[in-house]
């Protein structure tokens, strides 16, 4: 609390504890040079007594409030005893087409959930209406109860982005950002050519196109994260290229008819063709060590990783994770996100996802949050907006 104190003709403002104990040794000593009466002395022994102890009153209750602050930072988390979820019928919505990778590892939660609560029912309801914009809406105008989530990506940031969609996943008014789902086990993609091309590390082909600019033809993928991931590599480098639309499924196809210079693919299917000299790896974008990607895929132990490049600056993380509608009661953000994280101590469902190269990785609602908020913000600079 602050107060106003007038001295002399000028104002002070002052903490009202510091301002008490100036009032009481302005007033000892005006009373001494003046030698007041006992009467005297003893009203500014008072007011001197009476300083100290509401210092001492504000001190503890500073500390009582610091403490409870600690206590709850301690926790960690909203009480989430009385939230009762799952309850009565869950719609998983997965922007996404039956048996694909995305449907795949949101039924691998739900069946755990199946188990863990019988009572409750669990819908998978997929959804590739207008590119996930479809699922996206139902989401968003669904009741915030918790009976619908969403298990999206970074595709629900770049269609807005691209205004192919209108309502952010970060407007709490829109959307809540609950928890993690399982994704990509941080394996990479790999940048990957021809075998009998003139480069075959990511500084020769850097080289290369400085040397031969607009003529290296790169393929990308219109609105998806490979798109982000490639233009990354290539503003960073400050190539000049030519972008080639290609389907994500048609890079191999592609590259393997001589359409395209080079093209992103994820390591679990460009390790095949690295193997068998089909083509051949420039750089994998994964931030683990050549090592450790070698462990899971030996063809890829020479592929140079961004972490071996230190090009953290530009490696694109791109979580997946569940939404609901705005809104929603923060208790029943925390109950479903542990729910979620919980699904990471079943044995059986960890060996299911990681048969996908899927990973599911426990953390809190503020830290999947953060994650969002910084890929988004990645995918905003890519696209210029």
């Amino acid at each position: 609390m602050y107060c106003i104190y007038i001295m002399k003709g000028r104002v002070y403002i002052m903490k009202k504890r510091s301002l008490v104990l100036a009032a009481a040794l302005m007033a000892a000593v005006t009373l001494a040079g003046c030698g007041g009466s006992s009467a005297k002395e003893t009203t500014a022994a008072e007011a001197k007594t009476e300083a100290a102890a509401e210092t001492k009153a504000e001190e503890k209750a500073e500390d009582t409030k610091a403490d409870a602050g600690e206590s709850k930072a301690e926790a960690g988390t909203i009480d989430t005893s009385n939230v009762d979820w799952p309850t009565g019928t869950i719609d998983i919505i997965v922007p996404g087409s039956a048996g694909g990778n995305s449907d795949l590892s949101a039924r691998v939660m739900v069946e755990a959930w199946e188990k863990k609560y019988p009572k409750a029912k669990f819908n998978v309801v997929d959804e590739n209406t207008g590119s996930g914009t479809l699922a996206m809406e139902k989401t968003r105008t669904a009741k915030n109860d918790g009976s619908t989530i969403i298990f999206t990506g970074s595709g629900s940031n770049i269609m807005y982005h691209q205004k192919k969609y209108q309502y952010s996943v970060l407007d709490p008014d829109q959307f809540t950002i609950i928890a993690p789902a399982a994704g990509g086990n941080g394996m990479g993609s790999i940048l990957l050519t021809q075998p009998d091309k003139p480069y075959s590390t990511l500084d020769e082909f850097v080289e290369y196109c400085k040397a031969h600019p607009g003529e290296v033809s790169v393929g990308t993928s219109t609105g998806t994260t490979q798109e982000i991931k490639v233009k990354l590599l290539m503003e960073h480098y400050g190539l000049d290229v030519k972008y080639v639309v290609v389907s994500g499924n048609d890079t191999v196809t592609s590259l393997l008819a001589g359409n395209l210079d080079v093209g992103l693919q994820n390591s679990n299917q460009a390790s095949g063709y690295i193997e068998n000299g089909d083509l051949k790896g420039l750089v994998n974008n994964t931030m683990m060590s050549k090592d450790e990607v070698a462990k899971d895929f030996p063809a890829l132990a020479d592929v140079d990783t961004y972490e071996t490049l230190g090009l953290d600056e530009i490696a694109f993380t791109a979580p997946m994770y569940i939404v609901g509608p705005g809104k929603m009661d923060p208790a029943l953000v925390q109950k479903i996100n542990e729910e979620v994280c919980a699904v990471a101590d079943d044995p059986e469902s960890v060996e299911r996802w990681a048969s996908m190269k899927s990973l599911l990785k426990p953390c809190s609602v503020e830290d999947i949050q953060k994650q969002v908020e910084d890929m988004d913000a990645d995918i905003a600079n890519v696209l210029g907006n």
